[in-house]
């Protein structure tokens, strides 16, 4: 008796080898939607929206263009407003 083992043969056994460990040993939670909550999430006043955006988009295109001065000096210049900003609206809540 030989045994003609093929990629997919050798696939399908590795797959289903994954999904019996899975279904054994993973814990499976189902979470009511009716209680579910957002409390982690932080609801910022526009100004503070407006802020932290700007400071993310010039961090992405300093990102792409490490060598660019003008975005270094961009991005440093909105980085302490942008942290004023957060850490002002903090303090006054």
């Amino acid at each position: 008796m030989s045994v003609n083992l093929t990629a997919e043969t050798s696939w399908t056994f590795f797959t289903t080898t994954l999904t019996t460990a899975f279904d054994l040993f993973v814990p499976f939670w189902e979470q009511d939607p009716s209680t579910k909550k957002c409390a982690s999430y932080k609801h910022y006043p526009a100004k503070i929206r407006k802020i932290m955006n700007r400071n993310l988009a010039s961090w992405h295109t300093l990102r792409r263009q490490p060598s660019n001065v003008q975005l270094k000096c961009n991005c440093r210049q909105i980085q302490p407003e942008s942290k004023q900003a957060l850490k002002g609206y903090e303090l006054d809540r």
